[in-house]
């Protein structure tokens, strides 16, 4: 039996909105570069998003200013509306089955891409902020995988 990339190591293992597009060359430099970028970005949006409300819960704890909190309270529940707004108005692909770790990634969908083909793929982490992580990769294997 052979090795695959993701038999090995700590793997991700959920289920997200995924879309992917087959690529015809690999993009320009400033491409690459504004992709990263925006994806710096969207790492960092998220990591203050999830330090906020840790933050938020240890406040809640210990704050004797009730309006501070329900101010925060509200704050939230407008991010959570606009969040579903931008969602609902932006058509995000359909959640898969999706394996990622360090030495690559594998998806289920009902369709995929050929052997050796480049893709972009986009990967949108979180509900709250509807915005994708993407990375260009290549096709080096297609397997099947046990329903689990």
């Amino acid at each position: 039996m052979s090795q695959h990339l993701l038999d090995n190591g700590l793997t991700i293992d959920c289920k997200i909105p995924i879309g992917w597009q087959v690529l015809e060359s690999i993009p320009q430099t400033i491409f690459l570069n504004e992709m990263n970028l925006q994806n710096d970005h969207l790492f960092r949006l998220l990591m203050h998003h999830n330090d906020h409300q840790t933050a938020t819960l240890e406040l809640d704890k210990q704050s004797h200013h009730p309006d501070l909190s329900l101010l925060e309270l509200k704050v939230d529940v407008l991010i959570g509306l606009m969040s579903e707004w931008i969602k609902d108005n932006k058509k995000l692909p359909d959640k898969n089955k999706v394996w990622l770790n360090a030495n690559g990634m594998e998806w289920q969908s009902n369709s995929l891409p050929k052997l050796n083909q480049q893709v972009l793929v986009s990967l949108y982490l979180s509900q709250r902020i509807p915005s994708p992580i993407c990375f260009i990769g290549k096709i080096d294997c297609l397997r099947e995988r046990d329903n689990q």
